[in-house]
């Protein structure tokens, strides 16, 4: 059975931090949707998220591979929803800013919570900071993308949209963000920006390893050159059948 959005939650660990966010975006989800489900996808977790999730109405399902690309593959293919919204687990998405994202909904259309467009903003640690805006600027000019946040995780999908890109996807890490992202460009879906705050974690520590995110990054630029030419070639193929 569809419903109008399924909203995600990846999880590990994140106990402290879903006994906030879930209430909180329950708050606004009651108010925007007439349907809707929350899904936590667990990653193995050992402190209390997935009692806690259930708790508090959240669908859950235990992730049986590791990495963030895995669990957010997993999450597609479990959701309801005809839409798709992925909100951090660790409280830097402001549930607010959901009603934005919902209003510019649309099929074949990515809208993106963004930091770095004008009146976005982003609360982080300066090393953070800088590689984030390296990412961001070596992508953007290397592959000509208008884009100004193609590594934010607070975005809202179309299923039918993302349904034939995900078959194609294979990053592991966080790098699942970009390769969507670009996949979804090629494709001609429209992505569109809007701005927002990005807030500091409330609790725990961050699950990503900096060496681990920089070295997957690097796989992916790599492989987005043939996406890219790959993409060039099916187009002049359908512009001389």
């Amino acid at each position: 059975m569809s419903i109008d959005i399924t909203i995600i939650i990846l999880a590990r660990n994140e106990a402290d931090n879903l006994k906030i966010i879930i209430p909180r975006v329950r708050d606004i989800a009651d108010t925007l949707f007439s349907s809707y489900e929350i899904l936590v996808i667990d990653g193995c977790s050992y402190d209390n998220t997935i009692a806690v999730a259930s708790q508090l109405g959240a669908r859950v399902v235990i992730q049986d591979h590791p990495g963030y690309g895995y669990a957010f593959r997993l999450a597609f293919k479990e959701a309801l929803g005809e839409y798709v919204l992925n909100v951090d687990a660790d409280c830097s998405h402001n549930p607010q800013f959901i009603e934005s994202l919902w209003k510019q909904r649309a099929p074949n259309r990515l809208v993106i919570a963004s930091r770095y467009i004008p009146h976005g903003k982003a609360e982080m640690p300066l090393i953070r900071r800088i590689l984030s805006g390296i990412l961001n600027a070596v992508y953007s000019r290397a592959f000509s993308l208008p884009y100004r946040d193609l590594s934010s995780g607070f975005r809202l999908y179309h299923s039918q949209t993302m349904a034939p890109i995900l078959k194609t996807v294979t990053a592991h890490d966080f790098d699942v963000l970009l390769e969507v992202l670009l996949k979804l460009h090629l494709a001609g879906t429209l992505i569109i920006e809007v701005p927002f705050l990005y807030e500091q974690r409330l609790h725990g520590r961050s699950n990503a390893n900096l060496i681990k995110f920089g070295v997957s990054y690097v796989k992916t630029f790599f492989a987005a050159r043939r996406w890219r030419k790959e993409a060039a070639v099916l187009s002049h193929q359908k512009g001389i059948s």
